[in-house]
């Protein structure tokens, strides 16, 4: 299965907000998967549980069980580096485990914070994120 984008907290709470930029994404990938590609968006539980509230928990059940959307683990060996990138772009650690998760897979991260990680030097985070609207 390839990954095709990363969800991090502030991704899903579009979704629970209904953003039109998480859903075309999400169109986008279920077309894929409609026409034989083995393809999700990648919702790192961390991401999921930082993004869950009592008024968004039926929008987010129904992301996490979304056709296109995979659950997937945060790892251990990107605790370290994830917060680095936290506490150096000033972006919650959540986003910066999700950012890891990108990285690893060779895809993109969708977030509202993508204006501080492309501050980077670094290509391999100032590349990754794509900007949404909504969520906080």
């Amino acid at each position: 299965m390839r990954i095709a984008v990363v969800f991090d907290a502030s991704a899903a709470r579009a979704y629970a907000q209904h953003s039109i930029d998480v859903g075309e994404i999400l169109a986008e990938i279920t077309d894929a998967i409609d026409n034989g590609e083995d393809v999700r968006a990648a919702l790192p539980a961390m991401s999921y549980l930082t993004a869950l509230t009592a008024d968004n928990a039926a929008h987010l059940r129904r992301l996490a069980g979304h056709p296109a959307v995979a659950v997937v683990g945060n790892r251990p060996e990107h605790a370290f580096p994830a917060g680095e990138i936290a506490t150096s772009y000033g972006v919650p650690g959540d986003t910066a485990a999700s950012l890891s998760l990108a990285q690893e897979y060779g895809t993109v991260l969708l977030t509202r914070h993508g204006a501080a990680l492309r501050r980077s030097p670094h290509p391999e985070i100032a590349d990754r994120p794509i900007d949404i609207t909504g969520g906080e």
